[in-house]
């Protein structure tokens, strides 16, 4: 029992792979129909059978091991386990269970409080990566409707040219916004900044100032971009660097393994009952801590922020297409 228990809390059965599709693969090719999902393809409405079977198959063959392994440890110590409650403590496991319920049920609550904030800290975490990714895809965007107007106004000869810097960028982000690893010094912003100035030159006068109010317009949503572009990287990177306290994920594992070892002074007086609750409950912990492992990973794993990689994607399709209509 003490082994299963040991296995699911502390991760000894293999966490669910982390599952990613290479960042620029056909990232300009042909759309398909449907998307995908941690390379798995799916139709359009939704994720398959297949598709869940593909994502989670090491989750659930871990699951249905580790339910296996505690009934079964459950069945061969529960005799053992009385025998030594009874010759080493003088008390029956009936006794115990009164004795250490209201500590159970105490730390039971404990435990929920913990694992609320780690949930809670995971998941708002993704949601803050998926925003920035958003804001700068969206933001981009914004720069290619200055630069259509500029250019088709002033420069059509540069048009271009002016793409391409932007698909250029598209595509980094694509290759580099998705990678925990990458930094905001390892991703230049001077193609962009060039851009503005190169956008405000094009215009009469030169700046800003000079331009007229339409163009102001322009030029001012062009540089608020970049500085927006500029921010969005650094909320990424800096949700993306944030970690628990080693201590926390540490106590929330401890806790649930000593409630799961609570569980053996249960005497329901039926042992098959029992050690299918048992092989219950610590099957329950095991998904509990592999969804932690899944969240706590972004960009990967069956909750990720793919949502924003698709849409990087699809503007560095069209931005593409663009650049070469």
């Amino acid at each position: 029992m003490a082994v299963a228990i040991a296995v699911v809390v502390f991760g000894l059965v293999p966490s669910p792979p982390i599952c990613t599709r290479p960042a620029t693969a056909s990232v300009l090719s042909t759309p398909q129909r449907g998307g995908v999902r941690n390379g798995v393809a799916s139709d359009e409405t939704g994720d398959s059978w297949q598709t869940l079977w593909a994502n989670n198959k090491r989750r659930i063959m871990g699951v249905s091991l580790t339910t296996t392994v505690a009934i079964s440890g459950y069945l061969a110590g529960s005799r053992l386990l009385d025998e030594v409650l009874v010759q080493t403590l003088d008390i029956t496991r009936s006794q115990s269970a009164d004795a250490f319920g209201p500590f159970v049920t105490l730390l039971g609550l404990v435990y929920s409080v913990i694992l609320g904030q780690i949930y809670s800290y995971y998941f708002d975490r993704q949601g803050v990566i998926q925003d920035a990714i958003f804001e700068e895809s969206a933001q981009i965007k914004a720069l290619q409707g200055c630069v259509e107007v500029v250019a088709d106004r002033y420069a059509p000869v540069q048009r271009a040219a002016w793409l391409g810097v932007l698909q250029a960028h598209a595509t980094e982000l694509l290759a580099t916004g998705f990678d925990g690893s990458v930094k905001n010094d390892e991703r230049s912003m001077t193609p962009l900044v060039a851009l503005v100035d190169a956008l405000e030159r094009a215009t009469p006068g030169g700046n800003v100032a000079a331009a007229g109010p339409s163009s102001s317009a322009l030029l001012r949503l062009a540089s608020d971009s970049v500085g927006r572009v500029a921010s969005a990287r650094s909320r990424r990177v800096s949700a993306v660097t944030a970690k628990l306290p080693p201590v926390q994920t540490l106590t929330q594992r401890l806790i649930a393994f000593v409630l799961l070892l609570g569980f053996v002074l249960v005497d329901l007086g039926a042992p098959k009952l029992e050690a299918l609750l048992f092989g219950t409950i610590t099957g329950c912990f095991y998904l509990i801590n592999s969804f932690l492992s899944d969240l706590a990973e972004p960009f990967g794993g069956s909750w990720s922020v793919d949502p924003a990689r698709d849409e990087v994607e699809s503007l560095a399709r069209a931005l593409k297409m663009t650049e070469s209509a």
